[in-house]
């Protein structure tokens, strides 16, 4: 198997809930989990990789070491981003400002686990009009920046 072959079969093994095969599992050598950390990390997605790779009984190697801190990581930012997510909200529903959520915040309910689907901001539409009043309120209560 080449690099995006296993990288592809540990994500489905993830994602959906499938065994990781025994080729897959023999094509994991330590120069082949450098090849797959690398093209994992330029897409955004050595924390799935990680995970995956997690569940075997590989001798450790510096690649599989970053991949499954990956994961972690994933999963520590997800409930940071969920705790600010749920402060805005609340913030907006205070002040009975009307607010749409998109992407991410939206998208997250339809992974396996919600830390799979990675990010790094939070998009939440609100009118123009109250832009500067939303702002306010969440440097004033959370004091945040902008």
């Amino acid at each position: 198997m080449n690099t995006e072959q296993v990288l592809f079969a540990l994500i489905r093994s993830v994602i959906c809930d499938e065994t990781i095969q025994d080729e897959v599992k023999a094509d994991c050598t330590p120069e082949m989990l450098e090849s797959v950390c690398d093209l994992a990390t330029k897409h955004d997605l050595a924390h799935l990789a990680g995970h995956a790779l997690s569940k075997l009984s590989l001798p450790e190697s510096e690649p599989l070491k970053i991949m499954k801190q990956a994961a972690f990581q994933a999963v520590v930012r997800q409930v940071k981003q969920n705790y600010e997510y749920i402060n805005v909200c609340k913030v907006l529903e205070d002040g009975e400002i009307p607010y749409i959520p998109l992407k991410g915040t939206v998208l997250w309910e339809y992974y396996p686990a919600s830390w799979m689907r990675t990010s790094c901001d939070m998009d939440i539409l609100v009118h123009e009009e109250v832009l500067d009043t939303v702002v306010e309120a969440l440097r004033r209560k959370y004091q945040y920046t902008n």
